[in-house]
């Protein structure tokens, strides 16, 4: 289809001079090189897509390089659809543009784009609709041609998978954003067990009674265990109040957090006294007491 339009669209407006990618690039040099050197001399650029290669790397790269290097207009950038059931059915970066039907319709419309993009170059409405209407019957037989030459690309699902070579850079580059997926996939799991271990101690303080020796003494130092304090040990006194031994101290408003967590709990039904156990001094003992007046 682009080597029809490649012969076709000079005979319609003369001043246009059609470069073809697949016949333009020569072999040697580099394919983006020849590429943007060719770009810098374009004002108009269509890309012809079908549902199979829509979604193609190297097309999808010379789209974009031709939307940069014309100035990204929706009426400079034109994919062509063959194939395609219906416009709508162009899915991607491609359909960000205004696509063309192969109709008589769209093809004139096409050709009235290019025209206008020709700026001083370009034909009047009049010449321009009487070459089009002489050249048209040229073009419609071409496209029968195309049509039964090619199997159509519509039902994909007849059609082979195509095989794409892949370049080691690309597979490199496919192994690193596949190791970086498992760090970010690393750090929201622990991010996520750091914000469930709190709320997960009360689920697990049933079974802590069970296991551990002292009941809920045991499940006490289970919970600030969890909650990354170090416990020596906790003791129940004849009236209530529950003792609570730790090798460091806590600043007062860790020492509320912890009696509102263990209270909230049912861990505790009293008093809750901190000891600090410091060899060097003498211990520090502060006293805590629940406000709710049924405890």
């Amino acid at each position: 289809m682009a080597e029809v339009l490649h012969e076709w669209l000079p005979t319609v407006i003369n001043s246009v001079e059609p470069w073809i990618s697949s016949e333009g690039l020569r072999a040697g040099l580099k394919w983006n090189q020849q590429l943007e050197k060719e770009l810098n001399g374009t004002s108009f650029g269509i890309i012809v897509a079908t549902p199979r290669n829509q979604h193609a790397q190297w097309l999808n790269f010379e789209a974009g390089a031709l939307s940069k290097k014309v100035g990204g207009a929706e009426s400079r950038v034109a994919p062509l659809l063959i194939d395609f059931k219906k416009a709508t059915d162009l899915v991607g970066p491609l359909a960000s543009y205004q696509a063309t039907m192969p109709t008589r319709e769209g093809f004139h419309d096409l050709v009235a784009s290019i025209n206008e993009a020709l700026g001083e170059d370009s034909r009047s409405v009049e010449l321009l609709d009487r070459g089009f209407n002489v050249c048209w019957p040229a073009l419609e037989s071409k496209l029968a041609e195309v049509n039964d030459k090619y199997e159509d690309e519509a039902d994909l699902v007849a059609l082979p998978d195509p095989v794409v070579p892949r370049s080691p850079e690309d597979m490199l580059s496919e192994i690193l954003e596949t190791i970086r997926d498992m760090n970010r996939s690393d750090t929201r799991l622990k991010n996520a067990i750091d914000d469930r271990r709190i709320s997960s101690i009360s689920h697990n303080v049933s079974s802590a009674k069970s296991r551990k020796r002292g009941g809920r003494l045991g499940a006490v130092t289970e919970a600030l265990e969890s909650l990354g304090y170090s416990t020596m040990g906790a003791q129940q006194l004849l009236d209530g109040t529950t003792v609570i031994f730790l090798p460091q101290k806590m600043s007062d408003d860790e020492e509320g957090t912890v009696f509102d967590f263990l209270s909230n709990r049912d861990l505790v039904s009293g008093p809750v006294r901190f000891e600090y156990i410091d060899p060097s001094g003498p211990s520090n003992q502060r006293l805590r007491v629940p406000t709710d007046p049924t405890s």
